[in-house]
């Protein structure tokens, strides 16, 4: 797939994504999309959603309509950030968050327990996704992102803190995985017919 991958065979680097979406063949691209979701398939696991990681949304329309026909075909909901694709799968009847995704990486690690202890405290009712980026900041994690580590220890330390428990507790906050927003993304019913909600 020439397309997609530099002269070396290996995929085009984070910083090089503009160039990717300037050069992706959109036949190779899906091409690549259903080896990989078949690829986990084969391996008897059960995915839930497509997530593009750090490419929010796909990047380009045309790789947006492609998840959405996969995400349909597969039985798979999808990781969403933008608003108007947002507007637009709320229209479909899918689930959608109702703020964009809040990532850990971009939060000053020395303030960080109170800004997540305050955004929960302040959480508007709806969906919303939190991407934190847990680790215990053992030697491994410290050698795989020396200059970053810090960002997923802090995470881990938050999100596993007695206070994180009493503010989820305290706000009535229901805390949720993509098992349940697969189910609302393929309309699945819940136990006794009932939609799950």
């Amino acid at each position: 797939m020439p397309s997609l991958v530099n002269s070396d065979g290996f995929f085009l680097a984070h910083r090089q994504i503009p160039e990717l979406y300037a050069r992706a063949d959109a036949v190779e691209v899906e091409r690549e999309f259903r080896a990989q979701i078949d690829r986990v398939l084969g391996f008897g696991l059960k995915p839930t959603h497509l997530d593009w990681h750090c490419v929010l949304d796909g990047g380009r329309p045309d790789i947006l309509d492609l998840t959405l026909q996969l995400c349909d075909e597969y039985g798979l909901a999808m990781r969403v950030n933008d608003a108007v694709l947002r507007d637009r799968l709320l229209a479909a009847g899918k689930p959608a968050n109702d703020t964009p995704i809040i990532d850990g990486y971009g939060l000053p690690l020395e303030e960080k327990n109170a800004i997540w202890a305050r955004m929960l405290r302040e959480l508007p009712a709806g969906l919303h996704q939190w991407a934190a980026h847990v680790s215990l900041g053992d030697a491994e994690a410290q050698a795989m992102e020396p200059h970053a580590w810090q960002v997923r220890k802090t995470d881990f330390d938050f999100f596993m803190s007695d206070m994180a428990r009493s503010i989820v507790a305290e706000e009535g906050i229901v805390l949720i995985d993509y098992r349940a927003i697969q189910r609302l993304w393929t309309g699945e019913t819940g136990a006794g017919g009932q939609s799950v909600e």
